[in-house]
């Protein structure tokens, strides 16, 4: 569950059963995990891109008014950065910044947010126990998305390919 503040990791066991209608499920004991780091933290690297390539370093003498400006602004920037592709800010003084999605996602604290996604949820699933590995050899584990950041590209990767569960090679859906 990808919020504003925090990115949370929850291992389950789930019993299903569509044709009674019955969907349960149960926390494995010690497999859950929190990072520290979400949206509001890539809010933070794209205005930090956009103050950058805007020039608006500490001495700019109108750097206060447009980092509160641009800080309301910044989530509805993200937005439109992952779904167009780009994004074209425009600041309190009028000047317009160009920030891509390649160059965005380029930047050392995004490489960086991505790579923690991925060793946080690695290091959950490091600690299912063995059994479950060996009783689902050959299955699927289900990845649910969640949250705000649940359509980003860097966490929907998490949803797919193989992974190592309890010492079993299993594909992740």
């Amino acid at each position: 569950d990808m919020g504003a503040g925090t990115t949370d990791f929850a291992a389950f066991l789930v019993s299903e059963r569509p044709d009674r209608e019955i969907f349960r499920a149960w926390p494995l004991e010690g497999c859950t995990d929190v990072m520290p780091k979400a949206g509001d933290y890539l809010d933070i690297q794209l205005m930090s891109a956009i103050l950058r390539k805007g020039r608006i370093d500490v001495d700019h003498p109108d750097r206060r008014r447009i980092t509160s400006v641009l800080g309301r602004r910044i989530r509805t920037y993200k937005e439109s950065l992952f779904r167009d592709g780009f994004v074209a800010a425009v600041l309190a003084n009028g000047d317009r910044v160009n920030v891509d999605k390649e160059e965005y996602l380029a930047l050392p604290g995004v490489v960086g947010f991505e790579s923690d996604l991925k060793a946080c949820f690695e290091g959950l699933l490091s600690r299912v126990p063995a059994d479950f590995g060996r009783s689902h050899q050959g299955g699927d584990v289900r990845v649910v998305l969640t949250g705000g950041g649940s359509r980003l590209e860097m966490l929907r990767a998490l949803g797919s390919g193989p992974v190592m569960v309890g010492g079993t090679s299993l594909r992740r859906t």
